[in-house]
């Protein structure tokens, strides 16, 4: 700690007087500092992960004994470090605030979920909800419930897993919605499934799931479709997966009927059955993804590249994208199974300037389950900030009321193709949860 000059010398102050008041701020600064927890807190319950994250080393020395371990925890799994945030939450359950063991419960579902720990996913689902509901807002509780009934179902289902990754090279085509798909096989069977960082599991259609043989795991689920209506399901085990020479083994898969998974075409009266949705799960299994879209290429195996690179959060199996709007950060879904982006009523509220002279129109918001009619400001030009550069996305609609579905609720909004085909190539990588922009491959 420096003291400032200026100050010592217009106070005359002996040095040695000087040093016993430096010693004392500085050792009062180690002390604990109900403050800085506080702060963390906010940080956390607003999902302000950036900041969260840049502030934290200097808040931490003021941390308690039982909260440096808890932030250490809820910050590793944020950053896709599941093990690590396993081990530093799991032996405070029972030992922090009610709110404080919320968010740990909800931070160790997911984590066990994405380790295939699925009865202790299941179990701390359980816990989460039978004990700590107050401490979530109305519109999360369905939605851990569904996902507490699908870890309960797949129980003690063999752990997902994948083989060493060679580099290779797959087939990326835009379907008729305008999403990237890529083929995959299951036995003899071939598929082309959307690659949706999106989806918190693999979803396939029951007419999939028949062509892939696949047998269903006692008992039923349900999901949230994007009208706020609950989809059943049922859940199955896909033994192997293959993308090239890259093995996916033991993918648990949600099974929805054919009527879910059909969307509306690009042309009126146009439907679209999709084959299967590779949810985040495995796209994080699969590692550092580069997408060529000139060569319409997707490749795997290589190590992430340089350049500039955008911090990714995790948070709910969602991965959240941090980047700037007018200086100030802003936290968007980054969803690679959505044609096109939107900014929600919650960027509305934090930028309400952005309405000024601006008149709502319908919006047709759809998803798995249907669709749903809203009302959205559209803005012509918007510039969003990363790294040193910027991106200018067009005519993006502004929600002007909550959908009820989390995370997206609480964020800025969601980012899908037309962000992503504005960074030229890029790579997406769900184990150290970076967004890599205009990467230049290599033949």
């Amino acid at each position: 700690m420096q003291v400032d000059q200026a100050f010592r010398t217009r106070c005359r102050l002996p040095i040695v007087l000087v040093l016993l008041i430096t010693a004392a701020v500085m050792g009062g600064a180690a002390q604990s500092s109900p403050a800085a927890g506080r702060q963390l807190d906010a940080l956390v319950w607003t999902k302000s992960f950036p900041e969260l994250v840049s502030r934290y080393p200097h808040l931490r020395p003021q941390l308690g004994p039982l909260e440096q371990p808890y932030f250490d925890g809820i910050i590793a799994g944020r950053e896709g470090r599941l093990e690590q945030s396993r081990r530093h939450l799991r032996p405070l359950t029972g030992k922090l605030s009610a709110h404080r063991t919320a968010t740990a419960l909800r931070t160790l579902a997911c984590d066990d979920f994405l380790l295939s720990h699925y009865r202790e996913a299941a179990t701390a689902y359980a816990l989460l909800l039978d004990h700590y509901a107050s401490h979530l807002q109305a519109t999360e509780k369905q939605e851990l419930n569904d996902n507490r009934s699908v870890a309960a179902l797949l129980g003690g289902a063999p752990r997902e897993s994948v083989g060493l990754i060679p580099r290779v090279n797959l087939p990326l085509r835009r379907d008729l919605v305008g999403l990237l798909d890529t083929q995959v096989a299951a036995g003899k069977q071939k598929r082309w499934f959307i690659l949706d960082t999106g989806a918190g599991m693999t979803t396939i259609p029951e007419s999939t799931a028949r062509a892939f043989h696949l047998k269903m795991l006692p008992g039923q689920a349900e999901t949230q479709g994007i009208t706020g209506v609950e989809v059943p399901l049922h859940v199955a085990i896909i033994p192997q997966l293959r993308f090239g020479r890259v093995v996916l083994r033991n993918i648990p898969a949600q099974v929805v009927s054919d009527a879910s998974l059909t969307i509306p075409g690009r042309l009126p009266h146009q439907t679209t059955l999709l084959a299967g949705i590779l949810g985040f799960p495995e796209l994080r299994l699969l590692g550092n993804l580069h997408f060529n879209v000139r060569t319409k290429q997707l490749r795997l195996g290589d190590p992430e590249p340089a350049g500039p690179r955008i911090s990714l959060y995790m948070y709910d199996m969602v991965a959240l994208l941090g980047m700037r709007y007018q200086a100030r950060p802003v936290l968007f879904s980054l969803d690679t199974g959505a044609q096109a982006g939107l900014l929600t009523a919650h960027f509305l509220r934090r930028f309400p300037a952005i309405k000024d002279r601006l008149k709502p129109r319908p919006y047709i918001f759809a998803g798995a389950g249907g669709q749903r009619r809203m009302t959205a400001y559209y803005v012509r030009d918007i510039p969003i900030q990363y790294a040193d550069t910027s991106v200018v996305l067009h005519d993006l609609p502004v929600l002007t009321e909550d959908i009820g579905l989390q995370p997206l609720d609480g964020v800025d909004g969601n980012m899908g193709q037309d962000l992503l085909r504005k960074l030229g190539n890029y790579s997406i990588d769900l184990q150290s949860m970076g967004l890599g922009a205009g990467i230049a491959h290599a033949k």
